[in-house]
């Protein structure tokens, strides 16, 4: 009689659910510890959910209930980037943000806002008025009368940021997983998850889910606000109108959002929007975009800012941001169930609160694991692998686009040839750097376009985009029609010829 064949499944000390901004944060810090981790996401790349419209705003903190953890976190993520930024040699600038009126009554509410800020520990806060403010940004209605101003505020690469964070997270051991959607959760002993393509074991789950935060905690029956859908468009300048603001710019906000924003983006181009459209559960991946909410936006920017060309816009696009009901704040900690923690409903300023939350959670773990004598007290390293050898999992590829110097071009060329081809020539992302985010674990154009913005500029694909399809499956050893936009469902080559093209 044969003897069943025994299935030894890959087991973790913690495995956490969800790639985006929280989820990619949280690996990193528990990286540092001599811990084995996995993180699993469903979408075919990291940034693919509701990071994947972020608008790269680190906000000051002053629009936060102080009683909040929203209030709480904001201005202690935005005092972290500047270390963060330096750390993973990320760009990063502190624009400073305007949050702007146009009659003299509303000066109460700025002071009101100023008074929350002051709570939240946000620095430099300043109230200027009509003469200032157009000082400041010379191109903005005569009709804004002042603003409250917040030096603090910044603008970052929100994709840059989660790819880097995943890079260190692996040079430091921990293992990335994509395309496995988790469908069912189970807990004796340890907690057994089981995906679209596989199953683990863990003794810890972090739940940073994003959209499906509230699914997550259903599998394994904990009590958790349901996550509705908060739909935002928004719309991007072309690059030469790059300055035409120098500061964020905010109107007074209103119940469901922080307003329709200016933002000059870190790599140039201005973004306009968000709309804030709630959605019924079974629009949750509705991410069109509309004439209502273009011209919405339109409206309320062109009064802050009339200089604002409609010819100029180059792209539109919808996120969808996970508001838990009658809640509206984050949820984050531990649950009724032992080892299994969340951080969900993470809507902005998300991003800002990002690296502080991260920090809390992991010492959250490292204590349970520790009170629970599943795992002896880990001691943090406190180096990160440096960015250094070409080969390390860590390194960042030069940015043709950055590069000045004729001399610094001759040796980059020499270094690698393939810097000499450009592929993206809106962008100037270059052959090298395309196959660089190839073996960084882009398998979609999204995920190319993500690692090194080819196809976001003026002619937004229509030069490099079949350019970069054919490295891509000459890099992925695949054939042309396997390469998609973002994974299921958005082939961009049907092949129609012969057995070897079905």
């Amino acid at each position: 009689m044969k003897r069943k064949k025994t299935v030894n499944f890959p087991s973790y000390d913690v495995v956490v659910i969800g790639g985006g901004i929280i989820g990619t944060f949280i690996l990193y810090e528990l990286s540092h510890l001599p811990l084995k981790i996995l993180l699993l996401e469903k979408e075919e790349d990291l940034a693919f959910g509701v990071s994947k419209a972020n608008s790269g705003i680190i906000h000051a903190g002053f629009h936060e209930d102080p009683k909040t953890l929203k209030g709480h976190y904001c201005a202690k993520g935005n005092a972290l980037y500047s270390k963060i930024s330096k750390k993973l040699q990320l760009p990063f600038k502190r624009v400073g943000e305007l949050l702007v009126i146009k009659e003299e009554r509303e000066y109460s509410a700025l002071h009101e806002f100023m008074k929350k800020g002051e709570q939240n520990k946000v620095t430099g806060l300043k109230i200027i008025d009509g003469i200032e403010l157009h000082r400041l940004e010379p191109h903005l209605s005569e009709q804004l009368v002042g603003a409250l101003y917040a030096p603090s505020a910044g603008v970052i690469n929100p994709y840059e940021l989660i790819y880097t964070l995943a890079r260190f997270a692996r040079c430091n051991g921990a293992t990335l997983l994509r395309g496995e959607e988790v469908i069912a959760i189970t807990k004796d002993n340890s907690f057994h998850i089981y995906t679209s393509k596989g199953r683990y074991h863990s003794k810890v789950v972090i739940n940073a889910a994003g959209m499906n935060g509230d699914t997550i905690a259903a599998m394994m029956g904990v009590a958790t606000p349901a996550i509705e859908g908060r739909k935002g468009q928004e719309y991007l300048l072309d690059k030469k109108h790059k300055g035409l603001v120098k500061h964020i710019i905010f109107p007074l906000p209103t119940p469901e959002s922080k307003g329709t924003l200016i933002i000059p983006t870190l790599d140039g181009p201005i973004m306009l929007g968000p709309t804030a459209e709630n959605m019924q559960a079974k629009d949750r991946e509705d991410l069109s975009t509309d004439q209502c909410g273009y011209q919405e936006i339109m409206e309320r920017v062109k009064f802050m800012l009339p200089a604002i060309n409609e010819r100029a816009i180059i792209a539109g696009f919808s996120g969808m941001r996970p508001i838990p009901r009658e809640h509206h704040d984050f949820i984050i900690g531990n649950t009724s169930v032992a080892g299994f923690f969340q951080a969900i409903g993470m809507h902005s300023p998300g991003l800002t609160a990002a690296p502080a939350i991260a920090m809390d959670v992991a010492k959250m773990v490292s204590n349970y694991l520790s009170e629970s004598k599943l795992i002896q007290k880990q001691k943090r390293c406190s180096k990160d692998y440096q960015q250094k050898e070409h080969h390390c999992l860590c390194h960042t590829p030069k940015k043709l686009r950055e590069v000045k110097k004729f001399s610094e071009l001759q040796k980059l060329w020499k270094s690698d040839p393939e810097y000499g081809e450009v592929v993206c020539r809106c962008e100037e992302v270059s052959l090298a750097e395309i196959r660089a985010a190839i073996r960084d674990g882009a398998t979609t154009l999204d995920g190319v376009k993500f690692r090194t913005r080819m196809g976001m500029g003026r002619c937004q694909g229509a030069f490099c985009t079949y350019r970069a399809i054919e490295v891509m499956a000459s890099e992925l050893a695949v054939p042309h029609h396997k390469i998609s936009k973002k994974g299921k469902k958005s082939t961009i080559i049907v092949a129609t010829l012969g057995k070897d093209h079905e």
